[in-house]
């Protein structure tokens, strides 16, 4: 357990935030501008911090997103940082519990042209099942747009998950 805020000696003042990252290696994490370090692929930690509202910051390269979360006095809450296809909870084709609270890193931005084209090519391989050469060509389309692309991200995936 890491402790984000430790200015207080009673419990009552503290919640706990249990952030995952099932499916993304490297997702760096900060409470309210306080850097608690990197979480690997399928990597959990658990923070202590006071409660109330709590700025959570998850980026992965020049991929960044943040989160409000209220912390209540000894309640854990649940973040699961993922890549998707989908923007929002309401999107997802899996809800979430009500006990979970999702964050999808995004672009800021449209990938470039050259990506963008790699990226087509890749997903076709990939609906080919030619995986070995989705891999190669959607690497490709992650380094010709700066090493972010979200979408090609998904697919690296889920390629590793076969």
């Amino acid at each position: 357990v890491n402790y984000a805020d430790t200015t207080s000696t009673t419990n009552s003042d503290y919640g706990t935030l249990v952030i995952r990252t099932p499916d993304i290696d490297g997702v760096e994490v900060a409470i309210d501008g306080v850097a608690i370090g990197k979480i690997s692929n399928n990597g959990e930690k658990t923070v202590k911090v006071q409660t109330g509202e709590r700025l959570i910051t998850f980026s992965k390269d020049q991929l960044k997103q943040k989160l409000s979360e209220n912390v209540l006095a000894g309640r854990s809450t649940l973040i699961e940082v993922n890549l998707s296809f989908s923007e929002s909870d309401e999107e997802a084709i899996v809800k979430p519990t009500n006990k979970q609270l999702n964050v999808y890193l995004q672009e800021d931005k449209q990938p470039n042209k050259e990506a963008k084209d790699l990226f087509l090519k890749g997903v076709d391989a990939f609906n080919r099942q030619k995986f070995d050469e989705a891999l190669k060509i959607l690497n490709r389309a992650i380094q010709s747009n700066n090493g972010a692309y979200v979408d090609a991200l998904v697919y690296l995936n889920t390629i590793k998950l076969l």
